[in-house]
């Protein structure tokens, strides 16, 4: 992980908040996801293999207030391996809020 630091580096702030906001309790949820009223952003790599878009689809589906975004040619780390288009996407979804 210690090469990626950099291309984390590069990352908005709004970028960054979102990335360790989905590591930390992107789980914790389960269940109760329709229960979640805030704006929530769903970002899914096209590519990504240990989320893969149909079971982002699934989570955005539950969530009332939502908007589902894939990032194209990415896989799971999509705010590393596609840092200005992962920011870009936050950035829009914290300006239309």
């Amino acid at each position: 992980m210690e090469g990626h630091y950099p291309v984390l580096s590069q990352l908005s702030m709004g970028g960054y908040i979102a990335m360790h906001f989905v590591r930390h309790f992107g789980e914790r949820f389960g269940n109760r996801l329709a229960e979640f009223s805030l704006p929530t952003l769903v970002i899914c790599g096209e590519q990504d293999t240990i989320s893969p878009v149909g079971e982002m689809l699934c989570i955005f589906d539950q969530l009332p207030n939502s908007r589902f975004v894939v990032i194209p040619n990415a896989g799971h780390l999509s705010p590393i391996e596609s840092p200005k288009e992962f920011s870009a996407t936050v950035e829009k979804f914290f300006d239309v809020f």
